[in-house]
């Protein structure tokens, strides 16, 4: 059998992530859920699920809505943003504080996989490092009270002599092939009388984790995007499968493994971690070097290769692919700040404002689009304007038709909303007839090169440019060149 037969990632499928805030994890995730919102599947299947429909309230209070969005908004909100690294942005804070949440409900769980070992280490060293640094430092002044009196507890026992009990259990302990003398006695009584006050301690410990504050400080402390704590397979793992998911989670040495060995093969196929139960969906994720990437969730190269060409190989270097949040470079609160009002701003413009009053939708039959038809007899009001105006207003209004029959396929396969079709299409319409009407004045001559790159736009766009262009910077390509905003401009290869 080959690789590709024994190994269930496709390394030529993996899809990049940012690694802001160690998010890198949960922007896989992100992505994985955007996609299932795409295709309506997370709609239809997960609409009345009560931790769904919980995720949706964490989404509320983040961005302190006035009411839980449904998946629709949701979707609608995430497909408005052009650039996967700002769909990260938005929606990955969300899932690193659900995350949070879940891990409330599974105090004792958590205090026997980290909570205990994180103890043990601080009790030794008087330290916390990997993933018992967050757990110890949410919980800083209960850890030092412990260390305290397991220190104090220690001076007083090694002074303590030896009972004939202690002599008789260490005897029993001892290995048979360590001479016996009374240092190797003392020694295994010594380290006996530290397993008891540790364990004295283990049970008071964890009775603060599991009933107190404990579990729910290192909770609140792990979701809380300011403090960049790097999220663990278990931890991802975790979430996936409160949300129906299972994650297979592969690394190079898993797969190099697997490829090494045909019968380890056949039983992971090169995973590192696979779900224990069936789940509704599968996501397979790469971890590498701390970094996690995500195998393409409908397996397509183009789709792969369309969402990577927002992340250049060095962030700091080549930055102009990337989205306008830029989560990269310094973690500062002013992209935090600008995420939260970007997110309140949209709810408040697009889905809040004006509730009972009604959309404005396109016919789907319309007529013949005309643009500015009043300025027609302009062409023979002034000598100064060009003698291919008829020409160029042929051409606007064909292509604006065009644009109704683009836009109308997207709205049916969901792709856009009613709302988004009616802002792309008046924004093109208007832009195209405002070049037009200039010419009511002598003194304005057409401008034939603005008219034609805006029709060039329009004819080979595709429904991520006009959003991005139309809805979201509401500037042409034309229009863009003029602006102080390099890093906004994106040419796409799609076309």
């Amino acid at each position: 059998m080959s690789d590709s037969e024994l190994i269930g990632l496709n390394e030529n499928l993996l899809c990049k992530t940012t690694g802001w805030h160690f998010n890198c994890g949960l922007n896989c995730l992100t992505h994985f859920l955007y996609s299932k919102l795409e295709k309506n599947e997370l709609q239809k299947l997960f609409e009345k699920n009560v931790e769904y429909k919980d995720l949706l309230i964490t989404f509320q209070e983040y961005y302190e809505l006035p009411d839980p969005p449904t998946w629709d908004e949701v979707k609608a909100l995430l497909t408005n943003l052009a650039a996967p690294t700002d769909r990260e942005a938005v929606f990955s804070p969300i899932l690193r504080k659900h995350l949070g949440k879940i891990m409330t409900r599974q105090a004792a769980d958590l205090w026997e996989s980290e909570g205990a070992a994180a103890l043990s280490e601080f009790i030794a060293t008087g330290k916390a490092k990997d993933i018992a640094e967050p757990i110890v430092k949410s919980n800083q002044a209960f850890f030092d009270e412990i260390k305290k009196e397991y220190d104090s507890h220690f001076q007083k026992m090694i002074k303590d002599k030896i009972t004939p009990a202690e002599r008789e259990e260490a005897l029993a302990k001892i290995n048979t092939k360590t001479e016996l003398n009374e240092q190797n006695i003392l020694d295994m009584v010594i380290f006996l009388r530290k397993n008891k006050i540790e364990d004295s301690l283990q049970a008071k410990a964890r009775n603060y984790w599991v009933h107190q504050h404990g579990c729910e400080n290192y909770a609140n402390f792990l979701g809380d995007l300011n403090h960049s704590v790097m999220i663990s397979a278990d931890q991802l793992e975790l979430l996936c499968h409160k949300l129906k998911i299972g994650a297979e989670i592969y690394t190079p040495d898993s797969i190099s493994a697997a490829k090494k060995d045909l019968n380890l093969a056949l039983l992971s196929r090169g995973a590192q971690n696979m779900p224990e139960s069936e789940l509704t969906w599968t996501m397979k994720v790469y971890n590498h070097g701390s970094h996690w990437e995500y195998e393409e969730p409908d397996g397509k190269l183009k789709q792969k290769d369309k969402h990577n060409y927002f992340y250049p190989d060095s962030f700091y270097e080549n930055d102009s692919k990337l989205g306008k949040f830029k989560t990269h470079g310094n973690d500062n609160q002013s992209q935090i700040k600008q995420i939260l009002e970007h997110v309140k701003n949209w709810w408040d413009t697009k889905l809040k404002s004006e509730p009972n009053k009604p959309v404005p939708v396109l016919e789907k039959k319309s007529p013949p689009i005309t643009i500015a038809q009043t300025t027609k007899s302009n062409a023979n009001k002034s000598v100064k304007l060009k003698g291919n105006f008829e020409k160029l207003h042929r051409e606007s209004e064909k292509v604006i038709n065009g644009l109704l029959n683009k836009l109308e396929p997207a709205l049916n396969n969901n792709k856009i909303d009613s709302l988004e079709k009616q802002m792309i299409f008046e924004f093109y319409f208007n832009a195209l007839e405002a070049e037009f009407k200039k010419t009511s004045t002598d003194s304005v001559e057409l401008d034939e090169k603005k008219i034609k790159a805006i029709i060039k736009e329009i004819q080979n766009g595709d429904i991520s440019i006009y959003r991005l262009n139309a809805i979201q910077d509401g500037l042409t390509n034309f229009d863009r060149k003029f602006q102080d905003a390099p890093s906004q401009s994106i040419k796409s290869k799609y076309k």
